[in-house]
C-alpha cells in the first residue's frame, strides 16, 4: 500500500462517524440506481412478452428505447443528487486535513499525490459501498416486484383487459454491472472535485488553514466586548457587523450563529442544497399524489351502480378522393335490440337499472346567436360566423322507462327530442361550475358529422338535470350541446345496475347481450361486463402502485440527501469544539451554546424551505398542467406535503444539532482549547 493510500485509510479510520455516513450515502445511491434499473428491466420483460409489443412501427425496439430513455433521465437525477452529497463528505474530509496537506507539500509531496489521497478515500469506500448497495438494490427491486404484483392482482381479475400484468423478478448481469459502473462514476466524480481543489492550495495557505474558513474581524481582543450571559446585554451592532437585527431578536448568541454560518458557508450550503432538493422532491411527489388520487373518480364518476354491461362498436373510416369525402362504417346498437336487452335485464331479481346509448363520433350544430345565453357566449368566445355559433353535439338515447321519466320531466309526449339545458365547465378557480347554456324556444337545429348526412332536429322540450349515468360516455360530459332522442343507431350502449347478486347479474347480462347483439356485423362489436366495485378497486391498485414508487423513489433520494445534512452538521459542530471551549471560558453556558446552535439550525432550515417550497409547488403545478389538465382534473395544492416538509426539516436539523452537541458536552475547557491548537 503506497503512502497516499495509507493516508486515506488513516483518515477513514480516524473519522469513523463521517466515514459511516459517507459509506451510507454511497450504498443508498448504488441501491437506488440498481433498483431502478432492475425494475425497468422487469417492466421491459412484461411489455415484450407474449406478443404484448405492438406490431408495426412501435415494436420491441421502440419499447427498449423508451425504457432506456427513462433509465437515463432517472440516472441523471440520482447521480446529480448523489454527487452533491458525497462530494460534500470528501470536501469536509479534505478541509480537515488542509494543514496536513501543507506539511506534506513542504516536505516534497506533489499536487497529484495530494489529490490521490482524497481519491483513494473514494476508491476504498467504493470497494465496500458498491457491493453492499448492489445487494440492497436487488432486495429493493424484489420487494418492488412483489408489491407491484399484489397491487395489480385486482386489475388482473377483470375480464377483457388482455394479457395479465405480472412482473417478473429479473436479475441480469448487464444491469448489475451497469449499476456498479454508474455508482463508481458517481463516487469518482464526488472525490475528484474536492481532491483537485485541495491539491491547488499552496503549502503556506494549507498550513495556516485559511482557505476554507475566513473570518473578517473588525474589532479584536476579548476586552473589546463583555458577555455576562444576559441575553438583554446591549452590545453595539457595529461591533459585529450588520447583525443588529439578529442581536435584538436572539441576543448575542444570534450574532455568533450568523457569523458561524457566514464563515462556514460552503459546508452549510451543501446541507441547505440537500434539504432543498428533499423538500422539492416531497412537495412535487405530494402534488402528483393528489392529482393521481383524482383518477379514481374518473372511472365511474358519481354513478350509483355496482354492475355494468357495455356494448361498443369499433368503426372504420374510408376516405374518398377529397378529404371531406369519407364514410364511417360501424355496427349499430339498434334501439330495438337495446330495448330487448333492457327488458331481459330488468327481469333479474332485486335489480334497478338504467340504460343509455350514444354516438361518439364528433358532431356539431350551427346555432343562431339569439339562442346562446350570455354566460355561454362568454365561454364560447367570439367564434361566430355571420351571427352563428358552431357547437359540439352529443346525441343520446335512454331505455324506455328512463326516457318516459325524462319526457314527463320535460312536459312533452314520448317520441320528443329533449334538450339537456345544462352545461358543466371548469372555472378559472379550478372548481366545476354549471350554467344554463341556451335560451330554449322549440328551435330546430341542423346536426352534421363527417361521413354522415346532415339532419334537421326539432327540439320539443328541455330538462335542466339528468341522471349521471346518461352523461357517462366517451366525451359526452364535455359536449356543448346534448340532446336526448327516442331512437338512435348507437355506437355504444351502457347499462348500469344496482343488484343484490353482482356476479349472477353479470353472467345474466353477458348471456342477454350475446343473444341480441349481432355477431356477423361489418365491424367488430365488443361486449364487456364489469363489477364496478372490483373495477374501482383495480384502479385504486394501479394508483397505489404509482404512489408507492414515486414516494419510494423520493424517500430514497431524500435519505441520500439526509446523509449529507447529518454528516455536514455533525462534522461542523465537532470541528468547533475548540471554539465552544473558548466561548465557555468567557462565561457562555451550555444553554447559550444550545441556543446558538438552535438558531443555526433554524436559519439553515428556513433557507432550505424558502427555496424548496416554491420550487416544489411550481413543479407540482407544471406536472398538473402537462399531464392532468387535459383529463379534466383540477389542481390540488399539496398541503400535507408542504406541512410535512416544514415540520420534518426543522426536526431533522434541530435533532442533528442537539445530538452533535451532546457528543462534545462537558470535558475540560483547557484540554479542548489545547486540542484545537494542536
Amino acid at each position: 500500500m503506497n503512502l497516499c493510500a495509507k493516508l486515506a485509510y488513516s483518515q477513514l479510520t480516524v473519522n469513523r462517524k463521517r466515514t459511516s455516513w459517507t459509506l451510507l450515502g454511497i450504498v443508498l445511491s448504488t441501491a437506488i440506481i440498481n433498483a431502478v434499473y432492475g425494475f425497468l428491466a422487469s417492466g421491459y420483460a412484461l411489455f415484450t412478452k407474449d406478443g404484448m409489443a405492438v406490431s408495426g412501427s412501435y415494436d420491441g425496439s421502440a419499447y427498449f428505447a423508451s425504457f432506456v430513455g427513462v433509465g437515463v433521465v432517472i440516472s441523471v437525477i440520482i447521480i446529480a443528487i448523489s454527487v452533491n452529497v458525497v462530494t460534500n463528505a470528501f470536501r469536509v474530509s479534505a478541509g480537515e486535513r488542509t494543514a496536513q496537506f501543507g506539511i506534506l507539500k513542504s516536505t516534497g509531496a506533489t499536487n497529484r499525490q495530494i489529490a490521490l489521497t482524497v481519491i483513494y478515500e473514494g476508491l476504498m469506500l467504493s470497494v465496500i459501498g458498491i457491493p453492499v448497495g448492489i445487494a440492497a438494490g436487488l432486495g429493493v427491486n424484489f420487494a418492488g416486484v412483489k408489491t407491484a404484483n399484489n397491487l395489480f392482482a385486482s386489475w388482473n381479475k377483470i375480464d377483457g383487459i388482455g394479457s395479465e400484468w405480472v412482473f417478473e423478478y429479473v436479475v441480469v448481469w448487464q444491469i448489475v454491472a451497469l449499476s456498479a459502473v454508474a455508482a463508481f462514476i458517481t463516487v469518482l466524480i464526488s472525490a475528484m472535485l474536492p481532491a483537485y481543489r485541495a491539491a491547488k492550495i499552496s503549502a503556506m495557505e494549507a498550513i495556516r488553514s485559511s482557505k476554507d474558513i475566513s473570518l473578517n474581524i473588525t474589532h479584536t481582543g476579548i476586552n473589546r466586548f463583555k458577555y455576562n450571559l444576559r441575553p438583554y446585554m446591549k452590545v453595539p451592532a457595529n461591533t459585529y457587523g450588520a447583525n443588529g437585527f439578529a442581536k435584538k431578536l436572539f441576543g448575542f448568541e444570534g450574532v455568533l450563529a450568523i457569523k458561524a454560518l457566514k464563515r462556514s458557508r460552503r459546508s452549510f450550503r451543501a446541507a441547505v442544497i440537500s434539504l432543498t432538493v428533499s423538500v422539492i422532491l416531497f412537495v412535487t411527489v405530494g402534488g402528483i399524489s393528489a392529482q393521481v388520487d383524482s383518477i379514481t373518480n374518473f372511472l365511474y364518476p358519481n354513478i350509483n351502480a355496482n354492475a355494468s354491461l357495455q356494448v361498443i362498436s369499433a368503426y372504420e373510416i374510408t376516405f374518398g378522393e377529397a378529404n371531406e369525402d369519407l364514410s364511417i362504417k360501424y355496427t349499430p346498437v339498434k334501439s330495438a335490440a337495446a330495448n330487448e336487452i333492457t327488458a331481459r335485464l330488468r327481469k333479474f331479481s332485486d335489480t334497478s337499472l338504467i340504460g343509455v346509448g350514444g354516438f361518439y363520433r364528433a358532431a356539431s350544430a350551427v346555432l343562431p346567436e339569439n339562442m346562446i345565453s350570455p354566460e355561454m357566449a362568454q365561454i364560447l368566445g367570439e367564434h361566430t360566423t355571420n351571427g352563428l355559433y358552431e357547437v359540439s353535439v352529443w346525441l343520446l338515447t335512454a331505455d324506455p322507462l328512463s326516457y318516459a321519466k325524462l319526457c314527463e320531466q320535460a312536459g312533452v309526449s314520448q317520441g320528443s327530442n329533449i334538450l339537456v339545458n345544462n352545461y358543466r365547465y371548469k372555472a378559472r378557480s379550478g372548481k366545476n361550475e354549471t350554467l344554463t347554456p341556451y335560451l330554449f324556444e322549440n328551435q330546430t337545429i341542423q346536426i352534421k358529422s363527417a361521413g354522415i348526412p346532415s339532419t334537421d332536429l326539432k327540439l320539443h322540450g328541455e330538462v335542466r338535470g339528468v341522471p349521471e349515468e346518461l352523461l357517462y360516455g366517451f366525451t359526452g360530459e364535455r359536449s356543448e350541446l346534448t340532446v336526448i332522442v327516442p331512437e338512435l343507431d348507437a355506437m355504444y350502449y351502457n347499462w348500469f345496475a344496482n343488484t343484490e347478486d353482482v356476479s349472477g347479474f353479470l353472467e345474466h347480462a353477458k348471456t342477454a347481450a350475446d343473444e341480441f347483439i349481432p355477431k356477423n356485423g361489418e365491424v367488430e362489436m365488443f361486449i364487456e361486463v364489469y363489477d364496478v366495485g372490483e373495477a374501482t378497486e383495480a384502479i385504486r391498485g394501479i394508483i397505489n402502485l404509482i404512489k408507492v414508487f414515486i414516494y419510494g423513489f423520493a424517500f430514497m433520494l431524500t435519505l441520500i440527501g439526509l446523509t449529507s445534512v447529518i454528516s455536514t452538521i455533525s462534522a461542523n459542530v465537532l470541528s468547533r469544539s475548540g471554539e465552544f471551549a473558548v466561548l465557555r471560558s468567557v462565561g457562555m453556558t451550555h444553554k447559550g451554546l444550545y441556543r446558538m446552535l438552535g438558531l443555526e439550525s433554524i436559519l439553515c432550515s428556513v433557507k432550505a424551505l424558502i427555496f424548496g417550497l416554491p420550487l416544489g409547488c411550481a413543479a407540482s403545478y407544471l406536472i398538473h398542467r402537462f399531464m392532468m389538465l387535459s383529463m379534466g382534473f383540477g389542481y390540488s395544492f399539496p398541503w400535507f406535503a408542504v406541512m410535512f416538509c416544514i415540520f420534518g426539516v426543522f426536526v431533522i436539523t434541530w435533532v442533528t444539532m442537539r445530538y452533535s452537541m451532546a457528543q462534545i458536552r462537558g470535558g475540560s475547557i483547557v484540554e479542548n482549547i489545547r486540542k484545537e491548537k494542536i
